[in-house]
């Protein structure tokens, strides 16, 4: 028979072909209305709607509040209403097909019940460009705006973000790996697994404490509501200002960011909080090689805020200008000073025999930029290989983690290096005695014993460019003091910090006046841009979207052409008759008897 059909099938035939079978289904749809009206009923008492109004008027209104209610019922009426167009009534009575009709649509709630997956749980955090739910339009594109997006990134390399209409997608590279995170706008239809911005509170644990100095400089500290579980690491004076007024609460195991947390920065799930979703971001910052790159970061930070704009004017207007300005500077300058940036594996109380340049290609990069040659030691050198490098070093700065350790002395130090501290005097960086050039980047510590450096340096590059280059000409300038080095050789003492030094402008406001320097108060970056590995995964998605609507969409042709195919080869005879070809209308009357068609009179 397939093949009488292709050979049959005319093509100036197929307008009227079509308009047969319309007629056919608005037939249909008007019966559907009529057997549909209870079950319509049904449904809007269900949902709380019930009203009484025309059996059309009724269908409509079910399907609107079917969109925009999307629960389960409603779409189990579309399903059954297309059966119940699909199987027809032709040759059943009226009470039949309205049993037929509730037969089917019990049917169909059961299969619906089965097939459609459970709705994500409504949203409850508040705020972004969507008011309310019922403001929600899924056409809108809620990033149209390129201010508001974060997705053009100059540096850094192990995060990318791409923006969809109320939805953005981050992925972070690191060790090899990466991640993907859903962030979907407040009010906008949940997308399932995604995490809602803006988030109203957050919590870090301990292992990713570096995500606080990014958040506290985009101006979101109070999104932060929990911190643990070694609240001694916390450096911030403003962060611990606020755990003193309760505002930011302490954690244990992470009970007690149940239900009030929606995401944690840590390296794996809290054992309290198995259900809160989390992100690490230590590794994946640290892997950044250069300074630049790591406070790019502050976008990716802004993404759970929605304040990718604030980051944006940050970043290229405050963190990279001034830095840019100061890299300027340091290389107009010509100097000739190298620079050792050491630290010993272990602190203890006689020498040392393992030593290494820590955190190398970002210290290296810091060194190079300020216009400095960098003087390094790859990790496990032994003592005297140290001796040889600062014997050629012009300014020292001495790295050894002390722990909570306050006050570690010149003395003290240098005995982790050399036998006899006396030699130290020839060596370049030391020859001015007190006014030698040897510093420790622990000028700032809390009364717990936590280093300000440690977990703040990598949100403020412009900040330790700024004390590099003041450390360079610090003998010229010993009335003064640095913001995160001190001076060993003139045993400068480290300054508590607490809650009362919170100050709520941004670092860059406290930089040292160097001689020389003017950095315009804006103005476009000047660094060569580092190469940036763009992701690729938003286009493979829509893709991979399109081609699955494209597969059921030919799935749903198919079996619709099956369904129809006796009313299709009629009709094709009937129209066929019409031309010449045979006439009678026994082929279509049993044609009608065998698939059940109305008759159109």
């Amino acid at each position: 028979m397939s093949s009488n059909f292709a050979t049959a099938w005319p093509l100036f035939n197929m307008p009227r072909a079509a308009s047969l079978l319309l007629s056919n289904l608005r037939v249909r749809v008007r019966m559907a209305a009529e057997c549909f009206w209870p079950v319509a009923i049904l449904l809007e008492s269900t949902g709380g709607k019930h009203s009484s109004v025309p059996p059309l008027t009724g269908l409509r209104h079910v399907r609107r509040s079917g969109r925009e209610k999307q629960t389960r019922l409603a779409r189990a009426f579309k399903f059954s209403l297309g059966l119940f167009l699909v199987t027809g009534t032709s040759g059943l009575r009226i009470r039949p097909a309205i049993m037929w009709t509730l037969l089917t649509t019990v049917a169909a709630v059961a299969l619906a019940a089965a097939a459609f997956p459970p709705s994500v749980p409504a949203q409850t955090c508040t705020g972004g460009p969507i008011t309310s739910v019922a403001t929600f339009d899924p056409a809108k594109d809620y990033f149209a705006d390129a201010s508001t997006r974060a997705d053009t990134l100059t540096y850094a390399k192990n995060f990318n973000v791409q923006y969809f209409k109320s939805y953005k997608v981050v992925t972070i590279r690191s060790s090899g790996t990466s991640k993907q995170y859903t962030l979907q706008l407040c009010n906008a239809t949940p997308v399932t697994g995604a995490i809602a911005v803006p988030v109203s509170s957050l919590a870090i644990d301990s292992s990713d404490m570096y995500a606080a100095a990014f958040i506290e400089r985009i101006g979101q500290l109070g999104t932060l509501g929990h911190v643990g579980p070694d609240t001694s690491l916390v450096s911030s004076p403003c962060l611990l200002k606020r755990i003193a007024a309760n505002q930011t609460i302490p954690y244990g195991n992470g009970t007690e960011i149940n239900g009030s947390a929606s995401l944690v920065f840590a390296s794996a799930a809290l054992a309290g909080a198995p259900n809160t979703p989390f992100i690490s971001i230590a590794a994946a910052i640290r892997a950044e090689t250069t300074p630049l790159a790591r406070a790019e970061w502050v976008k990716f930070f802004s993404l759970f805020s929605n304040t990718e704009s604030t980051a944006n004017d940050l970043f290229q207007n405050t963190i990279a200008r001034v830095y840019d300005c100061h890299a300027n500077y340091g290389k107009s300058q010509k100097s000739a000073n190298r620079v050792a940036w050491l630290a010993s594996s272990s602190l203890q109380s006689g020498p040392s025999n393992s030593f290494s340049s820590p955190d190398e290609s970002y210290t290296s990069a810091m060194i190079s930029d300020a216009g400095f040659t960098p003087l390094t030691l790859p990790a496990g050198s032994t003592r005297d290989a140290a001796t040889a490098v600062l014997k050629q070093t012009d300014l020292f700065i001495e790295d050894t983690p002390v722990g909570s350790s306050t006050n570690s002395t010149w003395d003290s130090l240098l005995t982790l290096y050399v036998s006899d501290t006396a030699a130290v005097h020839d060596f370049p960086f030391a020859q001015a005695g007190i006014s030698g050039l040897a510093f420790k980047p622990d000028r700032l510590r809390t009364i717990d014993g936590a280093d300000y450096f440690v977990y703040n340096h990598w949100a403020q590059p412009d900040v330790l460019i700024n004390e590099l280059l003041f450390s360079a000409t610090w003998s010229t300038n010993l009335g003064k003091h640095g913001n995160l080095f001190r001076a060993l050789p003139a045993d400068d003492n480290e300054v508590v910090i607490g809650p009362s030094a919170c100050v709520t402008t941004d670092p860059s406001a406290s930089l040292i006046a160097l001689t020389g320097l003017s950095c315009p108060a804006s103005g476009d970056n000047t660094a060569t841009p580092v190469g940036h590995d763009g992701g690729g995964g938003g286009g493979k998605t829509g893709a991979a979207i399109g081609a699955t609507i494209a597969v059921l969409l030919f799935v749903a042709a198919g079996v619709l052409a099956w369904v129809f195919r006796h009313e299709i080869l009629d009709k094709v005879r009937v129209m066929r008759e019409s031309h010449g070809e045979g006439g009678g209308d026994g082929r279509w009357t049993r044609a009608k008897a065998r698939s059940g068609a109305i008759e159109l009179t």
